[in-house]
Protein backbone atom coordinates (compact mmCIF):
# COMPACT_ATOMS: atom_id res chain seq x y z
CA UNK A 1 0.00 0.00 0.00
CA UNK A 2 1.19 3.51 -0.71
CA UNK A 3 -0.03 6.99 0.07
CA UNK A 4 0.66 10.06 -2.03
CA UNK A 5 0.66 13.42 -0.22
CA UNK A 6 0.46 16.99 -1.44
CA UNK A 7 1.64 20.06 0.48
CA UNK A 8 -1.29 19.85 2.87
CA UNK A 9 -2.59 16.31 3.33
CA UNK A 10 -3.21 12.87 1.86
CA UNK A 11 -3.82 13.09 -1.89
CA UNK A 12 -4.22 9.47 -3.03
CA UNK A 13 -4.07 5.92 -1.63
CA UNK A 14 -3.30 2.86 -3.73
CA UNK A 15 -1.90 -0.65 -3.93
CA UNK A 16 1.32 -1.69 -5.60
CA UNK A 17 0.53 -5.32 -6.27
CA UNK A 18 1.81 -5.81 -9.80
CA UNK A 19 5.17 -7.17 -10.86
CA UNK A 20 6.30 -3.54 -11.34
CA UNK A 21 5.99 -2.89 -7.59
CA UNK A 22 6.04 0.45 -5.83
CA UNK A 23 8.53 1.97 -8.26
CA UNK A 24 6.29 1.21 -11.22
CA UNK A 25 3.22 2.67 -9.53
CA UNK A 26 5.07 5.86 -8.55
CA UNK A 27 6.41 6.19 -12.09
CA UNK A 28 2.86 5.79 -13.44
CA UNK A 29 1.58 8.52 -11.12
CA UNK A 30 4.27 10.92 -12.29
CA UNK A 31 2.91 10.58 -15.83
CA UNK A 32 -0.87 10.21 -15.29
CA UNK A 33 -3.61 12.62 -14.15
CA UNK A 34 -2.10 12.59 -10.64
CA UNK A 35 1.32 13.79 -11.78
CA UNK A 36 1.03 17.32 -10.45
CA UNK A 37 -1.12 16.48 -7.43
CA UNK A 38 1.51 15.00 -5.11
CA UNK A 39 5.07 15.66 -4.02
CA UNK A 40 5.90 12.94 -1.46
CA UNK A 41 4.81 9.43 -0.54
CA UNK A 42 4.77 6.73 2.10
CA UNK A 43 4.96 3.03 1.33
CA UNK A 44 3.79 0.26 3.65
CA UNK A 45 4.19 -3.48 3.18
CA UNK A 46 3.54 -6.46 5.41
CA UNK A 47 6.34 -8.46 3.86
CA UNK A 48 9.99 -7.54 3.87
CA UNK A 49 12.97 -7.69 1.60
CA UNK A 50 14.99 -10.86 1.56
CA UNK A 51 18.35 -12.00 0.23
CA UNK A 52 17.01 -12.16 -3.35
CA UNK A 53 16.77 -8.37 -3.56
CA UNK A 54 19.24 -6.54 -5.75
CA UNK A 55 21.52 -3.80 -4.42
CA UNK A 56 22.73 -1.34 -7.06
CA UNK A 57 26.11 0.44 -7.09
CA UNK A 58 24.75 3.30 -4.94
CA UNK A 59 23.57 0.92 -2.24
CA UNK A 60 19.88 1.26 -3.13
CA UNK A 61 17.92 -1.94 -2.61
CA UNK A 62 15.47 -2.99 -5.32
CA UNK A 63 12.79 -4.79 -3.32
CA UNK A 64 11.30 -7.83 -5.03
CA UNK A 65 7.98 -8.59 -3.39
CA UNK A 66 6.58 -12.06 -3.45
CA UNK A 67 3.07 -12.53 -2.19
CA UNK A 68 2.12 -15.76 -0.53
CA UNK A 69 -0.45 -17.00 1.93
CA UNK A 70 0.28 -16.30 5.56
CA UNK A 71 -1.66 -16.88 8.73
CA UNK A 72 -2.61 -13.70 10.54
CA UNK A 73 -3.63 -13.13 14.12
CA UNK A 74 -6.65 -10.77 14.06
CA UNK A 75 -5.50 -8.81 17.12
CA UNK A 76 -2.02 -8.25 15.66
CA UNK A 77 -3.48 -7.35 12.28
CA UNK A 78 -5.85 -4.79 13.80
CA UNK A 79 -3.06 -3.18 15.83
CA UNK A 80 -0.80 -3.06 12.77
CA UNK A 81 -3.56 -1.43 10.73
CA UNK A 82 -4.06 1.12 13.51
CA UNK A 83 -0.30 1.81 13.55
CA UNK A 84 -0.31 2.17 9.76
CA UNK A 85 -3.19 4.65 9.78
CA UNK A 86 -1.57 6.66 12.55
CA UNK A 87 1.76 6.75 10.72
CA UNK A 88 0.12 7.74 7.45
CA UNK A 89 -2.32 10.36 8.68
CA UNK A 90 -0.61 11.77 11.81
CA UNK A 91 -3.90 12.48 13.65
CA UNK A 92 -3.70 15.43 16.08
CA UNK A 93 -5.65 13.83 18.94
CA UNK A 94 -3.59 10.63 19.20
CA UNK A 95 -1.10 11.46 21.95
CA UNK A 96 0.44 8.00 22.01
CA UNK A 97 1.22 5.98 18.90
CA UNK A 98 0.54 2.30 18.35
CA UNK A 99 3.69 0.41 17.40
CA UNK A 100 3.83 -2.18 14.64
CA UNK A 101 4.17 -5.71 15.98
CA UNK A 102 7.29 -6.36 13.90
CA UNK A 103 8.54 -3.72 11.50
CA UNK A 104 11.61 -2.17 9.95
CA UNK A 105 11.66 1.44 8.80
CA UNK A 106 13.07 2.13 5.36
CA UNK A 107 13.89 5.74 4.55
CA UNK A 108 13.32 7.16 1.12
CA UNK A 109 15.96 9.29 -0.54
CA UNK A 110 15.03 12.72 -1.87
CA UNK A 111 16.17 13.70 -5.34
CA UNK A 112 16.01 17.38 -4.37
CA UNK A 113 15.73 19.53 -1.28
CA UNK A 114 12.04 19.87 -0.38
CA UNK A 115 10.51 23.33 -0.64
CA UNK A 116 8.96 24.30 2.67
CA UNK A 117 5.82 26.38 2.32
CA UNK A 118 4.30 28.47 5.07
CA UNK A 119 0.65 29.14 5.80
CA UNK A 120 1.00 32.52 4.10
CA UNK A 121 2.27 30.78 0.95
CA UNK A 122 -0.79 28.52 0.83
CA UNK A 123 -3.49 30.65 2.47
CA UNK A 124 -5.10 31.65 -0.83
CA UNK A 125 -5.70 27.95 -1.55
CA UNK A 126 -7.02 27.28 1.97
CA UNK A 127 -9.26 30.23 2.74
CA UNK A 128 -12.25 31.43 0.72
CA UNK A 129 -11.95 34.93 -0.66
Amino acid sequence: MYILYNDINVYYVGLANSDRGIGGRLHDHLKDEHGSGWNRFSWFAFDGPDDANEIDKDGVVKVVQEYSSIELDATVLNRDLEALLQAATQPMANISRTNFSDADEWLQVATRTPVVKTFDDLSTRLLPE
